[in-house]
């Protein structure tokens, strides 16, 4: 018997026994499970900082737990070995969650405070994400979620009381750049509103040169920020060097760039409010989240940058 999954936006109509979009959910017996419940394909003690969470528990660690699989389609993802894999595809093991907070709390002597859901996009595995937070929740550990916020209100809303801090990714800043990832930026835009009227959330706006740092692009994150009203906790901006991932970035056309710095100017001008900003364009071994700043201020990473490129926005 067909049946729909109705976790996000995609909302897969499937035949008994076939696997949706995400790959991760299947229609068994006219019931649509997780089949990626528990399956972890990774698992390490990362500094907080890490997820990124710059201003959550700074200078401690926390577990982080992935599985396989994804309901976008990112060409430049970098951990595309398990968010773009399958259940055959992926090499796992199972944790159960009492196991999983069981190992968390096992951490503690070496810095951690709980456990965050990682490395893959967590929330198409949702069942096993609020499994495991409840549990943590009653052991006073800390439960960290890092999406690209593409998931369906009512799983969003069930999840919020169990999670302390969101690091909810922005891959595009408008309606089209997300068409072309299987997304739906309406979606995101919702539940980072959502998530912040509850708890701590910080937001990563994924910058791909001459991509997403375009005039049309910078105009529509502008927009949506003056639109929305967010008191972004953290905006930090990563670039994503076409050298640096030239077989992932294969066939995508390129636009016209305001230039990083430009791009940094424009936001803080236009979007007085945001409490804390960084800018991080990527360095290689160079790269440096830098110092915490002060409230409002921004601080861009290193760079050797003339008056006059600065002005042509190069």
């Amino acid at each position: 018997m067909k049946k729909t999954c109705e976790l996000c936006p995609h909302r897969c109509e499937l035949e008994e026994g076939q696997t949706g979009f995400c790959r991760a959910r299947q229609n068994q017996d006219g019931r649509i499970i997780s089949i990626n419940y528990g399956k972890v394909t990774a698992l390490a003690l990362d500094p907080i900082e890490k997820k990124p969470l710059r201003h959550f528990y700074a200078g401690k660690n926390i577990l982080s737990v992935g599985s396989f699989g994804c309901n976008l389609r990112c060409p430049y993802c970098q951990n595309h070995t398990i968010s773009m894999a399958n259940e055959v595809q992926a090499v796992s093991c199972y944790i159960s969650p009492e196991e999983l907070v069981a190992c968390a709390l096992e951490r503690i002597p070496d810095g951690n405070i709980g456990i965050a859901y990682t490395y893959n996009e967590p929330l198409i595995g949702y069942e096993y994400v609020r499994d495991c937070a409840m549990l943590a929740k009653e052991k006073q550990l800390k439960n960290v979620v890092v999406t690209n916020g593409c998931i369906a209100e009512e799983a969003f809303q069930k999840l919020l009381p169990w999670i302390d801090a969101w690091n909810i990714d922005l891959k595009g800043f408008k309606n089209a750049s997300y068409g072309q990832l299987c997304g739906d930026l309406e979606v995101v835009k919702r539940n980072i509103v959502s998530a912040a009227a509850q708890g701590h959330v910080e937001i990563t706006t994924l910058i791909v040169p001459q991509r997403t740092d375009t005039e049309e692009e910078i105009e529509a994150l502008i927009e949506l920020f003056q639109s929305t009203g967010i008191s972004l906790v953290q905006l930090r901006n990563l670039n994503i060097d076409p050298e640096f991932y030239p077989s992932l970035l294969e066939g995508i056309s390129f636009g016209p760039s305001v230039g990083l710095n430009n791009f940094r100017k424009r936001i803080r001008r236009a979007c007085p409010w945001i409490t804390y900003g960084y800018f991080n364009p990527y360095l290689g071994d160079k790269a440096d989240l830098g110092d915490t700043p002060m409230p409002g201020e921004w601080k861009p990473a290193p760079l050797e940058v003339s008056e006059a490129e600065e002005e042509s926005g190069n």
